[in-house]
C-alpha cells in the first residue's frame, strides 16, 4: 500500500513539473524573484498606497503635516559608521533622514540609488555638536566640520520604511 502511495505521489509529481501552466508559473515566480533583487525594503518599507511626491514638493507643501507622506529620490549621502541616516538630494532640496526609533539601518553603499521613502517631514533645529557628530559620520574632512560655526534649520525626514532601488 505504501508503494502504491508512493508512485501515485511520484507520477503526480512528474506530471505537474511538465505541465505547461506549471512551467508558466515558475517563470513568472522567478521574475518576481529577480526584480525583487533590485529593491530592498527596510523598516516597515513603504505601506501608502500613494504615488511617491518630489523632493522639492515634499517640502514646499507637506512640512510639520502629521501625515506620513511617501517621496522619491536620489541618495547623496549615507552614515559610513552604522548606516543609521542619510541624505535625500533631488536638484537644489536636500534633507536629512533618520529611521523612525533607530529601528532600521540601511546599507553604508547606499549612495547614488534612488530611494522611495515613507515618513514625516518636519523642521529641524540642529546644534553645531550634532552638525559636526553627522559629518563625523560621514567621513567629510576637517575642513568642513570647521565650517559649522552655529545651529541650523533644516529639513528633516523620520522614516519608518523605505525601498531602495
Amino acid at each position: 500500500m505504501l508503494t502504491t502511495t508512493l508512485t501515485i505521489l511520484l507520477a503526480s509529481i512528474t506530471l505537474a513539473c511538465n505541465d505547461p501552466a506549471h512551467a508558466k508559473k515558475e517563470d513568472s515566480l522567478s521574475s518576481i524573484a529577480s526584480a525583487a533583487t533590485k529593491e530592498a525594503s527596510f523598516g516597515e518599507g513603504v505601506r501608502l498606497a500613494t504615488t511617491p511626491v518630489s523632493l522639492k514638493t515634499a517640502i514646499e507643501k507637506n512640512l510639520n503635516q502629521e501625515n506620513e507622506i511617501v517621496i522619491e529620490a536620489k541618495i547623496e549621502q549615507v552614515c559610513q559608521s552604522k548606516g543609521c541616516w542619510m541624505v535625500l538630494k533631488d536638484d537644489d532640496a536636500e534633507v536629512r533622514v533618520t529611521f523612525k526609533d533607530y529601528s532600521f539601518f540601511i546599507p553604508k553603499d547606499s549612495a547614488k540609488k534612488t530611494a522611495i521613502v515613507q515618513g514625516k517631514i518636519f523642521s529641524k533645529k540642529l546644534s553645531a555638536a550634532k552638525q559636526r557628530h553627522y559629518l563625523r559620520d560621514a567621513k567629510a574632512p576637517k575642513s568642513e566640520l570647521a565650517k559649522v560655526t552655529g545651529p541650523v534649520e533644516q529639513p528633516w525626514i523620520e522614516s519608518s520604511g523605505l525601498i531602495l532601488k
